[in-house]
């Protein structure tokens, strides 16, 4: 008896998938979720993957969604919105606890709550639509409800001995016409150095463009794309220990990890759950691609919860974090179409 559903798109491709599977504990061949606290003991795998039309997954996840099943996941399902002084409280709270250390940053993140019946697959082809360059997604667990996003951050991919991950970090509105500033600049330095670290740990050499802006709807981030090839590895590739060490990123997290973890579970007054994590195709250890889960909501029948993060470090306002949520949050908010 299959007890999920999954849709995607890649990035640049018309064709949108969808399939009904069975979940599983473990990493396996199918699609993969884990939470943002990523632990491989955690991974699980809607698997058993079989193809079907969107409008039967349309018909289907409603039900699925109001079985036992799922009892457990929609009880976490937010219903009020972050209010903007606990937000401004977390974010001045992370800038007095880095100090002045320009190399240190923490993720601070916030809900969005907005009531009523979404239209998945309208929603979904929205998405699509309006994020050509995204990983749009759809996943429906019992671990984890469902979920609908449009990513624009590749966690880690393989395909023909090439290994590739993205450093995605530093925001601000789309078309902004001017030099990126300090402050976003760092903040993307502390993500990639980090990757490049990861790769070399496994005996990866890491090579990379040169670092540029990309669109992600109504703003930009820095991006540069880091690979190398496994096939000149001096170790044995562990994939599961490798995504744990990646999985959250410091685009996610922060830096120094551990700590941003604990400061994140200190401060915040609710779960990230399954955003921050991961999802994606897994075919075998040569072949599979991972995106971050973000820009993503998470939904039931009645109401849906968008979250929306951003990088605090020393020189940042919360003022200016909040704003900056706030657009990330809105290319969101206007595709959500509901019944």
């Amino acid at each position: 008896m299959f007890d999920s559903l999954v849709a995607y798109r890649y990035p640049d491709n018309d064709g949108i998938r969808c399939f009904e599977g069975e979940l599983r504990q473990g990493l396996s061949k199918g699609f993969v979720i884990s939470q943002f606290i990523s632990k491989k003991e955690c991974f699980q795998t809607i698997a058993d993957l079989k193809q079907i039309s969107a409008e039967e997954l349309d018909k289907r996840i409603y039900d699925l969604l109001s079985t036992e099943d799922y009892s457990d996941a929609e009880s976490n399902i937010p219903v009020e919105s972050t209010a903007e002084k606990d937000y401004f409280y977390e974010v001045n709270s992370i800038i007095d606890e880095l100090g002045d250390n320009p190399q240190e940053k923490t993720i601070a993140c916030r809900q969005i709550v907005s009531f009523g019946k979404l239209d998945v697959i309208k929603t979904f082809n929205t998405l699509c639509d309006k994020y050509p360059d995204a990983f749009v997604f759809l996943f429906c667990a019992p671990s984890s409800g469902a979920w609908i996003g449009a990513s624009p951050e590749l966690l880690l991919q393989a395909d023909n001995s090439i290994l590739s991950s993205y450093a995605l970090a530093g925001t601000r509105p789309y078309a902004a016409g001017i030099e990126w500033d300090d402050k976003n600049i760092k903040e993307h330095r502390i993500v990639a150095d980090y990757i490049f670290n990861k790769f070399k740990s496994i005996g990866i050499k890491p090579e990379s463009t040169s670092i540029m802006s990309r669109r992600a709807g109504n703003v930009e981030h820095l991006f540069k794309r880091i690979w190398g090839n496994l096939e000149n590895m001096d170790k044995k590739f562990l994939l599961d220990d490798l995504l744990e060490d990646l999985s959250p990123t410091p685009a996610l997290c922060g830096m120094p990890k551990k700590e941003s973890m604990e400061r994140i579970n200190r401060l915040e007054k609710f779960k990230r759950r399954f955003y921050g994590g991961f999802c994606g195709i897994y075919e075998d250890c040569n072949k599979f691609s991972f995106y971050v889960n973000l820009r993503s909501l998470c939904f039931d029948n009645t109401h849906c919860c968008i979250y929306a993060g951003g990088g605090i470090t020393c020189q940042s306002d919360p003022g200016m974090e909040w704003n900056e949520t706030a657009s990330k949050a809105a290319g969101i908010q206007s595709s959500l179409c509901f019944c």
